[in-house]
């Protein structure tokens, strides 16, 4: 994976013991992955180990780190363990720390001589969600004979080097990206680019390079929900070396799993065209104009948070709106672009899907008037100011109906603002909002249709200027 604003912390990683000797078939051993941060708190970590598949066999792997948010997965085809965090606030730092133990065994016939475990691939992120320096040295294995580590020295690479190849094909070509001209079709052309990993057979027939044109006219509908924002690709194109591409957004952090559904997708599409083993590379770069809307909305919501949402009821405070009659909850704590992906394009839009029929009949009414995401990071509810209700008892049971869904996907204390609005002018903005709408969605289409259009203003700048980003209701006139 690309690293993007390495700081200056030499962090290291390494397997410890950095060797053995003379083991024999059958004989178990276990190794430590030590992780050291430099005194930096790290919001999550990537690590992958890689090892001989016809020499080695794993046997279990722990997790004993500090951080939550864990997962430990073996890909035995590939000769890999990965363990992933995505830490939760406090971030910790790392010091000499053991956060994976790997517990392998010498299979039978294994031949003597000596084996590296090695990692394919270390990713260490700070706070901010930026890359750390540093290097990560691997370990080596002696069946039947003794290592001499001067002789024969552990592998080491840079914190942030990306996964150079991946294939479920051992044939698959591999040249390197200087060598390789791109072709974006579909989506944004991203500033910079780092290959994750490329699967498949590259195909050998005269028609390929109309093959794979066709194909990916056809996977463009199916890998919809994939695109941003509702999810982490931003371009569909092809390179010079007859690969199809998939390009992901670097600062959202692609999982593994991500990209093999993905590319399950697009092979199910193949064998329909009689294409087995298609070759696919998924790579993750960098674009500036989807990094300024998501930091344009982190400041909004940092802003609020800094006040405290309470504030809108306080005539003292520059957040005093004079028709906000109650606050619930806190604005969420965003600190990187991952993290606003997630509230405002995740969990904000699952919480709007669970709700939306639960308000039907108080919109149909008229004692609500409309519902929105705010820019600012908090659920909107407009209520009619002439509505004869108990405004206490309405808003508390339509926070807790928020509330429950927002439990639902592991949100709490999830923000929203109630305001009195009169009949006319909240017809007047939902109006309004609903033309940005079909402008949005217009917007979408065009990003789907021409090549190169920049798919960052599709959703995200055109829902911010009509202040209303998702919208989970709306008024409905009676005739």
């Amino acid at each position: 994976m690309v690293a993007v604003g390495n700081v200056s912390a030499a962090a290291s990683v390494i397997i410890s013991p950095d060797s053995q000797s003379f083991l024999s078939a059958g004989d178990t051993f276990s190794v430590d992955v030590i992780v050291d941060s430099a005194g930096t708190d790290l919001s999550g970590f990537d690590i992958r180990v890689a090892y001989d598949t016809s020499v080695l066999s794993v046997t279990g792997a722990t997790y004993s780190g500090l951080m939550s948010g864990m997962l430990v997965e073996q890909y035995e085809d590939d000769g890999e363990i990965l363990v992933a965090v995505l830490g939760n606030e406090p971030y910790i730092s790392y010091e000499e720390e053991t956060i994976l133990t790997i517990d392998f065994k010498v299979m039978d016939g294994a031949a003597d001589g000596t084996y590296s475990l090695d990692f394919k691939e270390v990713r260490l992120q700070n706070e901010n969600g930026k890359d750390l320096s540093g290097t990560a040295t691997g370990s080596i294995v002696g069946v039947g004979i003794e290592v001499d580590a001067t002789s024969t020295p552990p592998g080491s690479i840079d914190l942030g080097s990306p996964v150079k190849s991946t294939s479920v094909s051992s044939s698959t070509s591999v040249n390197s990206v200087e060598q390789v001209g791109y072709s974006y079709i579909f989506g944004s052309t991203p500033v910079d680019y780092e290959v994750l990993g490329r699967y498949g057979q590259l195909q050998t027939g005269a028609n390929w390079s109309q093959e794979v044109l066709t194909l990916e006219g056809r996977v463009e509908d199916e890998l919809k929900e994939y695109f941003l924002w509702h999810g982490k690709v931003t371009s569909l194109g092809t390179n010079s070396d007859g690969y199809l591409v998939v390009v992901f957004y670097e600062p959202l952090m692609v999982e593994r799993s991500e990209i093999e559904d993905i590319y399950d997708i697009i092979d199910a599409a193949a064998k329909d065209m009689d294409i087995d083993n298609v070759p696919v590379e998924f790579g993750e770069g960098n674009i500036p104009a989807i990094s300024d809307d998501l930091q344009e909305l982190m400041t909004r919501t940092q802003e609020i948070e800094n006040e405290g949402i309470d504030n809108f009821m306080n005539a003292q405070s520059s957040l005093y709106d004079p028709a906000v009659i109650a606050t619930f909850g806190d604005i969420p704590r965003i600190r990187t672009e991952k993290e606003c992906w997630q509230w405002y394009f995740q969990d904000s839009y699952d919480i709007s899907l669970g709700i939306g029929d639960e308000f039907d009949s108080d919109l149909r009414s008229g004692v609500l008037l409309s519902t929105r995401l705010s820019p600012g990071g908090y659920f909107e509810i407009d209520i009619n100011q002439e509505a004869d209700v108990d405004r206490k008892s309405l808003t508390d049971e339509v926070y807790a109906i928020i509330n429950r869904e927002a439990l639902d996907i592991g949100v709490s204390e999830v923000p929203v603002v109630f305001k009195l609005s009169a009949p006319d002018e909240s017809e007047t903005l939902t109006s309004t909002s609903e033309e940005e709408t079909v402008e949005t969605e217009d917007v979408e289409n065009q990003v789907q249709e021409t090549p190169g259009f920049n798919i960052a203003i599709s959703l995200l700048s055109i829902s911010m200027v009509c202040y209303v980003i998702i919208r989970f209701g709306r008024r409905v006139n009676e005739d």
